[in-house]
């Protein structure tokens, strides 16, 4: 393995993105598109398809759609292709707990032909719903290596609820899953990309060739404010910080808490339970004198479910006696106040609970907009960039959430899959939104296709909409998750407060198909 010296430089600051506009989410749910779902809907016509791919690519140029369907079909017989390169392979897929048997596992023979490279830079939810993906649509095609600088893939989004359920998460080692399925693991972190020579280079300088490169590499924390009492919670790793916050407020130290969303990328739902399980946590204490605020820029409460849901959502914060101010920015202005606007508004608090702003990777080789994120057509793949693709929140799509990703993710692993040779048909990216809103008591589940020109089909249950009812909603990856860990606290909601889920199956979907190994959705009741 050769190692490059790797230059130095500091990334140039990203500038804050504009906040929402009610139109910016309106325009999303007009996108045009067909139900998620393992069973293939009719094909959209090309003008739709061109249409959602201009809108998920913000504009950027896409190619015309002769030339989308030539190269999804196309086989990978370039010049110094997979067969051309083979005799790299192993280098690329080298285990380094045991580089030999790397090496052996790579080597061709009559009975089993080189196989195209996939290199997958990221062990998140877009990482291993692609791994995982492509094994069932492609088999044995592929020599599959996972890059990541992480040991264990650890389910964030189940992370607030640790403060209030304090127990070990035990997340999944990265080197065994991809063992599990045949593939290889590099622990790295990427610094560049280099295209032209379709090889990818570590920090460490390790350079690893590809034949297909998907970038899952997720999206970077920026903090908003580094203020006295203000708590940015990042996930798992603020627990004890949180934990110190209710213990404050159960003993009369605190008594004003505000939850501020603030402008830029971001995933809202994470503060709409924290709020709400706050609430619950304040009433079961008979902190009845808590004020408890929650301010967004969103028109409504989780406006991008839909008009339902946020309705529901909106009453909840009411009956929990949590104050909203929505399509509003709190900003601190002197201490022990927090000024929201527009209008000349404040609010005394004594303690603001936020989420970072998030921005893209910024990788050096590839084409990102101003905030770092990876431009992509509605297949993930990078314009102008031979066999890249990128999936998740690295993203330039503006809502960042793990379900999306790991869509975002299937639709990568179909274009790869058809372009080695399986028979599939491979479907863009239409984005479906499900999301578990924890509220201290029993869950609500929400649901949303914002890829539908249609109606409002916006849906919020307590009982489960999906199965298995994990917080990352992948098609793969949530039944994995599930079969690792079974319903552990780190992978979907639980308590005496939850629907059991067998009783759901049974009452609510004895009728609906469900693929084994596949997430399914079920009828609202």
């Amino acid at each position: 393995m050769q190692r490059r010296s790797r230059p130095g430089g500091l990334l140039d600051s990203a500038a804050p993105a504009s906040p929402p506009a009610p139109e910016q989410i309106r325009n999303l749910r007009q996108a045009g598109g067909a139900s998620f779902g393992r069973s293939r809907p009719e094909r959209p016509h090309v003008q739709d398809r061109l249409d959602v791919e201009r809108w998920i690519n913000e504009g950027g140029h896409v190619a015309p759609e002769a030339v989308i369907q030539r190269e999804m079909a196309a086989e990978d017989d370039r010049p110094g292709g997979a067969a051309g390169q083979h005799s790299r392979a192993a280098q690329s897929a080298e285990v380094r707990s045991s580089p030999a048997a790397a090496a052996e596992s790579t080597s061709s023979s009559p009975q089993h032909p080189a196989r195209a490279r996939v290199l997958i830079a990221g062990g998140g939810v877009a990482g291993l719903e692609t791994l995982l993906a492509l094994r069932s649509l492609a088999a044995d095609r592929l020599e599959i290596t996972i890059v990541a600088p992480e040991l264990k893939f650890v389910n964030a989004a189940m992370s607030v609820d640790q403060p209030f359920k304090p127990q070990r998460v035990r997340g999944l080692r990265l080197e065994d899953a991809a063992a599990e399925f045949a593939a290889h693991w590099h622990r790295g972190a990427l610094d560049r990309v280099e295209p032209e020579q379709h090889l990818i280079v570590t920090k460490d300088g390790d350079e690893l060739p590809y034949d297909r490169l998907v970038l899952a590499l997720g999206a970077h924390p920026e903090h908003e404010w580094q203020f006295p009492g203000v708590l940015t919670y990042h996930g798992g790793r603020d627990g004890p910080n949180y934990r110190l916050l209710l213990h404050q407020l159960r003993e009369g130290e605190v008594s004003r808490v505000a939850f501020v969303k603030p402008a830029g990328a971001s995933w809202p739902l994470p503060l709409y339970d924290l709020a709400l399980m706050t609430a619950a946590e304040c009433a079961a204490h008979d902190r009845a004198g808590v004020e408890l605020t929650l301010i967004t820029p969103e028109p409504e409460p989780l406006a991008i479910f839909g008009t339902t849901a946020s309705a529901a959502v909106r009453r909840l914060l009411h009956d929990n006696r949590v104050t909203l101010y929505t399509a509003s920015y709190g900003v601190l202005s002197r201490r022990g106040w927090l000024a929201i606007s527009p209008g000349e508004r404040a609010i005394q608090v004594d303690r603001v609970v936020t989420e970072p702003r998030l921005v893209g990777p910024r990788l050096r080789g590839v084409a990102c907009d101003h905030d770092g994120f990876i431009p992509t057509d509605a297949h993930g793949r990078l314009a102008g960039l031979d066999g890249v693709f990128a999936a998740g929140d690295a993203t330039a799509f503006p809502i960042k959430h793990g379900g999306l990703a790991a869509q975002q993710a299937d639709a990568v692993a179909e274009a790869i899959a058809a372009s080695v040779g399986a028979n599939i048909d491979p479907q863009p990216f239409r984005p479906i939104l499900r999301g578990v809103l924890l509220t201290g008591g029993p869950p609500r589940y929400l649901r949303a296709d914002i890829s539908d020109n249609a109606d409002d089909d916006s849906v919020i249950s307590q009982r489960p909409l999906w199965w298995p009812p994990d917080k990352i909603s992948g098609r793969y990856l949530a039944p994995y998750l599930s079969s690792q860990v079974g319903d552990a606290t780190d992978v979907m909601p639980q308590g005496e407060a939850v629907t059991p889920v067998e009783t759901a199956l049974e009452q609510v979907a004895a009728d609906t198909p469900r693929r084994f190994g596949e997430l399914s959705d079920l009828p609202p009741r």
